[in-house]
């Protein structure tokens, strides 16, 4: 009989618990990754981490559906780390615009493509 496969949404943040001994991609050395580390689901069946490196999910794992809040939050950064000027246009904005905000608007964008929450973080 075969095991039931764990199932994690494209997008989604996950947050280690525990200190993990553990390989990257593309690295032979092992790393310990900390308590508390955020990795975000990737539609590839990598895991990215926040300085850029990945890691395969396990075959145990499946990849299906989508977290939209997790996309959110991973465009939202994307936007402020590489489009020039970002970040400084947030702050000249008026006080109704805040990270949530655009995050929020970027979450139902996606949805209005058919990407539903799987996640049930969204109502």
């Amino acid at each position: 009989m075969e095991k039931d496969k764990t199932v994690y949404n494209i997008g989604q943040i996950l947050t280690y618990t525990q200190d993990v001994k553990t390989y990257r991609a593309l690295s032979d050395t092992p790393e310990i990754i900390k308590k508390g580390t955020k990795i975000i689901v990737g539609a590839d069946g990598f895991v990215r981490y926040p300085d850029g490196s990945i890691q395969k999910l396990g075959d145990d794992i499946e990849v299906s559906g989508y977290s939209t809040e997790g996309l959110a939050s991973f465009i939202y950064n994307y936007l402020c780390q590489n489009v020039y000027g970002f970040s400084e246009m947030l702050e000249e904005w008026e006080d109704g615009v805040t990270e949530d905000y655009i995050k929020e608007n970027i979450a139902d964008a996606l949805e209005e493509l058919g990407m539903y929450d799987h996640t049930g973080n969204r109502s």
